[in-house]
C-alpha cells in the first residue's frame, strides 16, 4: 500500500486497550479518584497517625494518597475523552472509505449489481470491467459475445 493508510483493526485494538485501562481504574477507583479517601484503595495501608505511628510519614502519606487521588482522576477522565474521540474517527474512517466504494462502484463497477460495494474489497471493486452506458461490459462486444 502507497500513501496515507488507516488501519481500522489497530484502531479498534487501541480502542479496545484504553477503554479496558480505563476499566480497571475505574475498579480500583469506582469513583474515578473524585472520593477516594483513606478507607478506600490504598489508603489502607496508613489512614491516620495512630496507625502509622509517626505524624511525619502520616502527613506524607496523606500528600501522596491525595495526588493519587487526583492522578486517578485525571487517568480516567482523559482515558474516557480518548475512547471517546479513537471511536468517533474509526466511525469517520469506515463511513468514508464506505461512501468511496460506493462511489467507485458507480464508476467502474456494474450499476445494476445489487451487491453492496461497501462489502467488497478495493481489489474486487478494480477487477470488475467497467460498464459501458449501454449497461453491457466494456469487454463485451456490441453482438453480445465476448
Amino acid at each position: 500500500m502507497t500513501g496515507f493508510g488507516v488501519d481500522l483493526g489497530a484502531m479498534a485494538q487501541t480502542i479496545k486497550g484504553v477503554d479496558d485501562t480505563v476499566a480497571l481504574l475505574k475498579e480500583f477507583a469506582p469513583d474515578g479518584g473524585f472520593l477516594m479517601a483513606s478507607t478506600t484503595s490504598l489508603g489502607f495501608l496508613c489512614p491516620d497517625e495512630d496507625e502509622c505511628g509517626d505524624e511525619e510519614l502520616a502527613d506524607a502519606l496523606d500528600e501522596f494518597f491525595d495526588r493519587w487521588k487526583w492522578g486517578v482522576r485525571h487517568l480516567v477522565e482523559e482515558g474516557t475523552a480518548m475512547v471517546e474521540a479513537l471511536t468517533d474517527t474509526r466511525s469517520v474512517y469506515e463511513e468514508a472509505e464506505d461512501k468511496l466504494k460506493q462511489g467507485f462502484q458507480l464508476l467502474i463497477g456494474d450499476p445494476n449489481s445489487t451487491a453492496d460495494p461497501a462489502d467488497r474489497s478495493w481489489e474486487d471493486l478494480l477487477r470488475e470491467p467497467a460498464a459501458s452506458p449501454s449497461g453491457r461490459s466494456s469487454s463485451t462486444p456490441a453482438g453480445g459475445r465476448p
